[in-house]
């Protein structure tokens, strides 16, 4: 029988007491995972010892890009990984073994592109579509991995990741993991489908930063790139001015959350004050010696 690891990443205290729920949901389902880790990204917030699972408080925000590091500490035939905030019914892990190769990279939704920016793309979700369909890009929120798979993503973060450090530490990892293989959003099975951990006001929490999306665009991009693909006609993501505000609003905000100078957690109306007010500052000419 293949081995299979379940990796969960948190980090949003508010998400943090769905974590064991998560965790005994995947202990009670038809396939129980071999091995499942939960890493908390939060070091200000550190979650305490879960039954049934290797917990790894961190003490830096490693971001989301942390569930692969961490899913290779235990090598196995393939991976589970799973935001905080889906949990996963009976038969949720037994449906995607039932359908893994060697290789394979799937997940249940994602984009296929149709221009330069990942934000434009045709949204293809798992209860969309009647049969497994490629894709060009995940949303990261899960995804059952090989072991290859994540190895390919690593290989190629030295063409894209590491040149261009810090400024993409922190974005793209489930851009760059579907980028990287051939990769398909799995169609739901009416009688095995994955349940969502009801958390409706928390999800897409860092799609609510400002400037998140934009940055992501211009990693897809650059990623597509790296990795000898032919650019689409028209516009390119980061080459506006108001694009390069946007991602230095972003990187900004990265930098104060992880220094404790904001919240973890900001309201809508917390985060536009936010944006406005940096707006004012990366927008204003830069000043000139005298």
């Amino acid at each position: 029988m293949p081995k299979i690891t379940a990796v969960i990443i948190a980090y949003w205290p508010s998400r943090h007491p769905s974590i064991p729920l998560i965790v005994q949901e995947l202990r009670s389902g038809s396939r129980v995972p071999d091995h499942i880790i939960v890493v908390n990204n939060n070091p200000r917030v550190p979650l305490a010892p879960i039954e049934g699972c290797s917990l790894l408080n961190a003490q830096h925000n490693y971001t989301s890009r942390a569930k692969y590091a961490a899913a290779m500490l235990e090598p196995s035939d393939y991976y589970m990984l799973l935001d905080d905030d889906i949990g996963a019914d009976r038969d949720f892990i037994a449906h995607y073994e039932s359908i893994a190769y060697p290789g394979c990279c799937l997940c249940d939704g994602g984009f296929i592109l149709v221009d330069n920016f990942s934000t434009h793309g045709r949204f293809v979700g798992a209860w969309d579509v009647q049969q497994n369909t490629r894709i060009d890009i995940f949303i990261g929120r899960m995804q059952f991995l090989s072991f290859q798979a994540i190895v390919n993503m690593f290989s190629i973060e030295a063409k894209i990741r590491i040149p261009n450090l810090p400024r993409y530490r922190s974005v793209g990892e489930d851009l760059l993991i579907a980028l990287a293989n051939e990769s398909y959003v799995v169609a739901i099975d009416p009688n095995r489908q994955y349940k969502g951990t009801p958390k409706p006001s928390f999800v897409g929490r860092m799609a609510r930063d400002p400037g998140h999306l934009a940055l992501r665009d211009e990693f897809c991009h650059r990623a597509r790139l790296a990795l000898g693909m032919s650019p689409f006609p028209g516009p390119v993501p980061g080459e506006s001015k108001d694009d390069q505000i946007r991602t230095a609003i972003y990187l900004q905000l990265l930098k104060d959350r992880d220094e404790g100078k904001i919240p973890c957690e900001m309201e809508i109306s917390e985060l536009n004050k936010y944006e406005k007010d940096h707006w004012a500052i990366f927008s204003s000419p830069a000043p000139t010696g005298s």
